[in-house]
């Protein structure tokens, strides 16, 4: 199930949406409102249909490439082209489009002739496509703007279409807690410097921490990541700041996540970990360091996470395996329900660790890979 990014075309996976970010993920690829039943994307003789919380088929499964729904709409794709699905399986907007976005403050990015623009929930193109191209460039609102690349660079748009934040970035990713993680090349006379630098602006496009870090993340419950730069170094030291840019705790030589649930994943020799929020390992690095299957991050309570024999299981806030270590690939949890595959078979599990549905892989379309969001 190929998904959307600001920058690229990365695989789709059959998975919960945690929709860029549920909980944090929430405000990065936008869950559904709370009021709303929350659907799951469910594989059936290699088409996407969706399920309910209980298990039960609530949208038959027509569609060769789903997304999670957001703000009421879901990504279908059938034949190579996109559109939106409602929650009662009604198709909205008819795939026409080459690729596309989920819904985010009413509007969500698609590709028209290797450009992206912006629909409303009728399909009505309300900011035409010139922004980007084939490989993406049209991110996600996000504060009442979206980072998108024009004529090589990276700015602002507001709901309208206009630059608030003029295109002068390389790199630019969505606003998060008032603030932007940017990129760009700062000539230094004094020393000959063509790497690109990150720091952070407001939404007036002011510059609130300054341009110096090798890389930057998004806030989360008020503190980013970044990288530091160091010479002669393989691996960028990192640290934590908090809005204003000052470090909260000293440099780590080891691989920091975002915060979720007041911690963050800690990477050390190939093992995973957590710490809090004062830089203290709560959790000590014990397990085995995730790849690109799922994100081993707390949601909802739990963290997924594998044993050094490749399966996988949930740990709580005390780093006490709850749910035992006997999946091949175990998921977030969204809404109390959590996509894992095991020995060829995918299904949802509750909190219990009981299915709640399940079926062959083999149900799957055949240019599907097993794995999350």
């Amino acid at each position: 199930m190929p998904v959307h990014n600001t920058t690229s075309k990365a695989l789709w996976r059959i998975a919960m949406a945690l929709g860029m970010a549920c909980a944090t993920i929430c405000s990065v690829r936008r869950c559904q409102a709370a009021t709303q039943e929350q659907l799951y994307p469910v594989p059936v003789r290699g088409k996407y249909g969706f399920m309910d919380r209980r298990g039960r088929i609530a949208i038959q499964p027509l569609f060769d490439r789903v997304r999670l729904f957001s703000e009421g709409m879901a990504v279908v794709a059938i034949g190579g082209k996109y559109g939106y699905i409602d929650t009662r399986g009604s198709v909205i907007v008819p795939p026409k489009f080459e690729d596309a976005a989920s819904f985010s403050e009413g509007l969500a990015a698609v590709e028209v002739g290797k450009k992206w623009g912006y629909v409303d929930k009728s399909g009505r193109l309300v900011i035409e496509p010139r922004f980007g191209s084939e490989l993406g460039g049209g991110g996600s609102f996000s504060e009442g703007l979206a980072p998108v690349l024009f004529n090589g660079k990276m700015g602002y748009i507001n709901h309208s279409g206009h630059f608030v934040i003029e295109p002068r970035f390389d790199l630019a990713e969505q606003f998060s807690e008032g603030l932007a993680a940017v990129g760009m090349v700062v000539n230094d006379s004094k020393v000959q410097d063509s790497r690109i630098k990150f720091g952070y602006i407001d939404k007036t496009g002011k510059i609130a921490v300054a341009f110096g870090y090798a890389g930057a993340r998004s806030f989360h419950e008020g503190l980013a990541v970044v990288s530091i730069y160091r010479i002669g170094v393989k691996f960028y030291p990192q640290a934590v700041i908090d809005h204003a840019g000052a470090q909260v705790s000293a440099p780590f030589d080891v691989g920091i996540g975002d915060f979720h649930e007041g911690l963050a994943r800690i990477n050390q020799n190939e093992n995973i970990g957590f710490m809090d929020k004062t830089g203290k390992q709560v959790i000590p690095p014990q397990f085995r360091e995730f790849d690109d299957r799922g994100p081993s991050e707390f949601y909802e309570g739990l963290a997924a996470v594998s044993l050094p024999n490749g399966r996988s299981g949930y740990i709580n806030h005390a780093g006490r395996m709850v749910l035992a270590a006997r999946f091949g690939i175990a998921c977030p949890f969204v809404e109390g329900v959590a996509l894992v595959f095991e020995r060829g078979r995918i299904g949802y599990i509750d909190r219990t660790g009981k299915y709640i549905w399940s079926g062959s892989t083999n149900q799957m379309p055949n240019n599907e890979e097993a794995g999350c969001f």
